[in-house]
């Protein structure tokens, strides 16, 4: 329902549950829909993630572009 009131900004959301296709290996498997759009910009898949060396759950994002690049 935020979306719409902020056209000129891009979206990172977090949905963990509800979709057939999470990531793996930090690749999508199929771009997914999420709500009413496709991937957002950043998508939080999952708060209960492993990363060797990180004790305890971590949250998962995955990204379809570059977020850090100059241009942005």
């Amino acid at each position: 329902y935020l979306r719409n009131k902020f056209p000129d900004y891009e979206i990172w959301i977090a949905r963990q549950n509800g979709f057939q296709n999470p990531p793996d290996n930090n690749l999508m498997k199929k771009e997914p829909i999420l709500f009413d759009i496709k991937c957002p910009l950043i998508w939080q898949y999952s708060g209960t993630g492993n990363i060797q060396g990180i004790n305890g759950a971590v949250d998962l994002n995955i990204t379809t572009e570059s977020i850090w690049s100059e241009d942005r």
